[in-house]
């Protein structure tokens, strides 16, 4: 058996997988898509993840392992304050911690509708260490859809470098609302999100690579965050800046959100799941 995590992240893994170099090949969704090719024999996804349809997504067969399908377990961390600029009382700070070729340009126009239905507003992107320029590209598209929405987006968008584990934890500490990227959401960002009580919104849609958040939420049984349409989308964001400063209603649910967040880890019965499927799958090649 050959396992690929990611094919389609990296050629030389991609031009491995079309091999047929074992007699069991299997994929799953580091990168949340099909391979598409004939000669992956399954694809390894979540319970929690899938819509109804999921099956007419996929060349290969499809696998639901419990919950999410993962197993994890969250490693110690020193969060180190985080040294971004101060900010006065009322401003909210949204995070948009994902690469920037997950911004979709058909959602551009959400993000300016929540700056203008939240009020004073920050939206915070992560630049990556390398290919920079993507980050000042996307940030010059946002400023395009905010000044379409009549906001001058100077007042709203700001950008940091991308951080080390415990700078980014603090990083998080500093945020009020995790916004996901609804063309393709992120599963690790939002991982790490919860754990640090910071409320996550994400926008589920058809396919895998825009349910990971929402699968997150539902194993932690935070399901509030969960938007399906993009006028709740933005309803949810708004409604969230106006708790945000209520001092009182952002705390509560940050510790709720804080002590949920352990649900998502230590999913042993996928781990289980998988390795029975894995016998069963090898015995029928025998």
């Amino acid at each position: 058996m050959l396992f690929y995590p990611e094919v389609g992240m990296d050629p030389a893994t991609c031009t491995l997988a079309a091999l047929q170099l074992a007699p069991l090949q299997v994929a799953a969704w580091g990168h949340p898509v099909t391979t598409g090719l004939s000669s992956m024999n399954a694809f390894l996804s979540g319970e929690l993840l899938e819509g109804p349809a999921a099956d007419r997504h996929y060349r290969e067969k499809l696998v639901l392992l419990p919950g999410t399908g993962v197993c994890t377990e969250l490693a110690a961390v020193e969060p180190q304050r985080w040294d971004g600029p101060g900010r006065h009382r009322n401003l909210v700070r949204f995070a948009l911690c994902q690469q920037p070729i997950k911004f979709d340009p058909a959602d551009d126009a959400l993000l300016a509708r929540i700056a203008r239905a939240a009020g004073p507003s920050e939206f915070w992107l992560v630049s990556p260490t390398t290919h920079r320029w993507a980050t000042a590209k996307l940030r010059d598209r946002l400023a395009a859809a905010f000044r379409a929405e009549g906001l001058d987006p100077d007042a709203h968008l700001r950008v940091t470098p991308w951080l080390p584990r415990n700078q980014f934890a603090g990083f998080l500490d500093e945020m009020d609302v995790y916004l996901d990227c609804p063309a393709f959401s992120g599963y690790t960002t939002a991982w790490a999100a919860i754990h640090r009580g910071l409320a996550v919104i994400t926008l589920e849609g058809e396919f895998l690579r825009q349910r990971l958040a929402a699968g997150l939420l539902r194993q932690i049984g935070m399901t509030d965050g969960i938007a399906l349409s993009r006028d709740q989308y933005v309803e949810i964001a708004a409604d969230w800046a106006q708790e945000c400063r209520r001092s009182g209603e952002r705390a509560a649910r940050r510790e709720a959100i804080r002590r949920s967040a352990p649900k998502s880890d230590g999913n042993r019965s996928a781990v289980n799941a998988f390795e029975q499927w894995l016998i069963d799958a090898m015995q029928g090649l025998m």
